[in-house]
């Protein structure tokens, strides 16, 4: 994954017709670990409805009234930013605002690429996210709006000044990210912190950088919905187009080797344990 660039505006246009909303008052995040220690790391998300926690409504729901409007952006570019979880986003007048992760409605993610293969618009093989994109450019801002909404989950930011440039996105950890350096995992199987060595395939980067592999050593510091499992991660790439380049083209099986401490014996804990 990667941290995009994206133009966008204060207020609402013909070409920045789609949200870019904040975290909504009513939304509650509850770390099950304080009622049960054998929950650690894993979190529910709702609202409070007639004395009880309910779900947090699904994406098509909330509407501009739910949530506060941050900025205004291009329905695709909207969606990339929720799929990525923070990027920069670019005004008129010259100023550009980190869009930070701020929290999500809680609710599992629904690949609209994978909807679009179902009705037989894009195969599995040309299912990128360039060929997302330029499906939803094609249809129209309603039909676009229409696919994202297939996908019931939803993110909310909080925009932040860019201090410095070259500085990643805070990731879970709560650290600034790394660029090829950062990698996002399932936090129910791997902590924060922990180097890892990668072994990936890489065939198709080859026709950018003639690289067929990716060996490097990362540390664990970010976490995603769709990352699950002990053999699932996400390498973050850096900012901008290039590194989108690369992000948008890498998934691939990989192996791993977990780095820890001489001497510490590691136990490996179901789910259900």
């Amino acid at each position: 994954y990667f941290e995009p660039e994206y133009d966008a505006s204060r207020q609402r246009t013909t070409t920045h017709d789609t949200p870019i909303q904040g975290r909504p008052t009513d939304l509650i995040t509850v770390d099950l670990a304080s009622f049960d220690p054998a929950l650690t790391g894993r979190t529910i998300v709702g609202r409070v409805e007639g004395g009880r926690l309910q779900p947090y409504p699904e994406r098509a729901a909330i509407g501009v009234a739910s949530a506060p409007v941050l900025a205004w952006a291009n329905a695709a570019d909207v969606f990339f930013l929720q799929v990525q979880g923070s990027g920069r986003l670019k005004f008129a007048d010259g100023t550009s605002l980190r869009a930070a992760f701020a929290a999500h409605n809680g609710r599992p993610f629904r690949s609209p690429g994978a909807e679009l293969i179902r009705r037989g618009e894009l195969t599995r093989d040309n299912a990128s996210a360039d060929a997302i994109k330029a499906w939803m450019e094609r249809a129209g801002p309603e039909a676009a709006r229409d696919l994202i909404n297939v996908n019931p989950r939803t993110v909310f930011f909080a925009l932040e000044p860019i201090r410095d440039p070259g500085a990643g996105p805070r990731g879970g950890q709560g650290v600034a990210l790394t660029a090829g350096a950062s990698l996002a995992v399932d936090t129910t199987v791997h902590p924060y912190g922990v180097p890892i060595l990668l072994d990936a395939d890489a065939p198709v980067l080859a026709v950018i950088d003639a690289q067929r592999r990716v060996t490097r050593l990362v540390v664990s510091q970010d976490t995603g919905g769709a990352i699950t499992g002990p053999l699932r991660g996400d390498l973050f790439w850096g900012t901008g187009a290039a590194a989108g380049l690369m992000a948008g083209r890498m998934n691939h099986h990989v192996r791993w080797w977990v780095l820890l401490p001489r001497g510490l014996n590691p136990q490996t804990l179901s789910r259900s344990e």
